[in-house]
Parts: C-alpha cells; structure tokens; sequence
C-alpha cells in the first residue's frame, strides 16, 4: 500500500469503521469533535497527511508509523494490524459496535474475551 489513503482504507476495514464512526472514535479520544469530512478527506487521498494519526492508528488498532507511512521499524513489533480478539458472525452486531467511541467498544472486547475464556475452561 503506496499512500496513507490506502492504508486507511485498509485499517478502517479491519477495523470495521466508517468515517463517521471513526470521527467518533478519535472525537472521545481527544475531548472535541473532529468532523467525519476530516476522515473522509484523508480516506479519499484529498488531505495527504493528518494531525490526527496517531488517533486514527489507535482506533483503528495500526502501528502509527505504518499508518504514516507505510514503514515498520525493526525496534518495535512488526504486526503491521492488529487482530480483533474474536470476530462475531452477526454483522448486525458488527455494525453496532462499530458505532460505538473507542471506550465503549474496548469493554465489549473485554467482555467477549472473559466469556471466552470461561467456555474454554
């Protein structure tokens, strides 16, 4: 993947975000709104940078180097995207979730996580 554009696109995907929800996500991360035609703008290629990368790379779960710029350094862990813990088959469920900020969304992670770990044991 050549630009930041494409990256995006790729973690928001993974990730199960849209611009809007994404908006969101990086609006709860820093205490104010940032307009989902902000995400739109970098998603598309129109802005070829962000002040907001590291936000974007946080709730997307991306290395923020690599979201920049497409390079892992050999000092850190090389997963480029992090996998979701446990995929659900609904995609009804996805895209609710997908709604909620960052927060919200962690502790349905967890929560799915706990539970999984019971039924295994």
């Amino acid at each position: 993947m050549e630009t930041l554009a494409e990256r995006l696109r790729f973690a928001m995907n993974r990730a199960g975000l849209d611009d809007r929800s994404l908006a969101r996500e990086i609006s709860a991360m820093l205490g104010h709104k940032v307009a989902w035609q902000t995400v739109q703008s970098v998603r598309t290629g129109r802005s070829k940078s962000s002040k907001y990368i590291l936000q974007l790379a946080k709730a997307c779960h991306v290395d923020p180097d690599w979201l920049a710029s497409g390079q892992i350094y050999a000092d850190r862990h090389p997963p480029q995207v992090q996998e979701p813990q446990q995929t659900y088959g609904d995609t009804d469920i996805q895209r609710q979730i997908a709604t909620l900020d960052y927060d919200q969304r962690k502790i349905i992670r967890d929560l799915v996580d706990y539970f999984a770990k019971l039924n295994s044991t």
